[in-house]
């Protein structure tokens, strides 16, 4: 199997079409879906790294979407990797896409709450920079229109939203890009999008576990 140093905090329903597209010559048969993401900008793809035999038992069964996990390799050692996670300068050098796009339910993003702001037409594209303020007339004007294209053409797979894997604190996955296009699928109620994942900073896998076990008590 191949090594990665950190997973996704969160779990993915994935169309099975998608997975099934992967390189997985190296997938060990047993464990969880794992999909270690690589990086378009160096040309790296995503390979499935475990799971094989559990998506062999959900094509068998003729589903639909298959649970997934996603991983990434560090970039750097993990406390320079964290400040430059925080530091949107730093984050550009080391930030790195996925190869592919994944087909899911937004409502999905919105029930584990990985939104950190929500979009309303009354504070969309609001920027806290007076020098790169919009007024906020032509703001409404770009939601209204934003809103109008997805009510006319649907969901455009060619743009998929961007998820940040252990983005908050190092360990948490947030959405990274999209949140006025995801304020206007849960109101038009789109069942469908395609999104892709990126990683910059991360928390050590053990330090990770610890973190994801306190916060499902709080949450029990």
């Amino acid at each position: 199997m191949k090594h990665f140093d950190a997973i996704s905090s969160e779990i993915y329903l994935v169309e099975i079409e998608d997975i099934l597209r992967l390189e997985k010559s190296n997938a060990t048969e047993k464990g969880e879906i794992i999909v270690l993401i690589g990086d378009s900008k160096k040309g790296t793809k995503d390979c499935l790294i475990s799971g094989k035999k559990r998506l062999q038992e959900a094509l068998l069964k003729n589903k639909k979407q298959v649970p997934v996990c996603f991983a990434f390799e560090k970039r750097a050692p993990f406390l320079i990797s964290l400040i430059r996670h925080f530091v949107k300068p730093l984050r550009r050098k080391i930030i790195s896409f996925s190869s592919n796009s994944y087909h899911i339910n937004p409502f999905e993003i919105r029930q584990k709450k990985m939104e950190r702001v929500y979009r309303t037409k009354e504070n969309a594209y609001a920027i806290h920079n007076r020098h790169c303020e919009i007024p906020k007339e032509k703001r409404v004007a770009l939601y209204e229109e934003l809103e109008q294209s997805i009510r006319d053409k649907g969901f455009d797979d060619a743009y998929p939203l961007e998820i940040m894997l252990c983005r908050k604190f190092g360990w948490k996955d947030n959405l990274f890009q999209g949140h006025h296009r995801m304020s206007i699928l849960m109101d038009e109620k789109v069942e469908r999008i395609s999104v892709r994942f990126c990683a910059a900073g991360y928390m050590p896998l053990w330090l990770a576990r610890f973190f994801r076990t306190r916060n499902l008590k709080k949450e029990l």
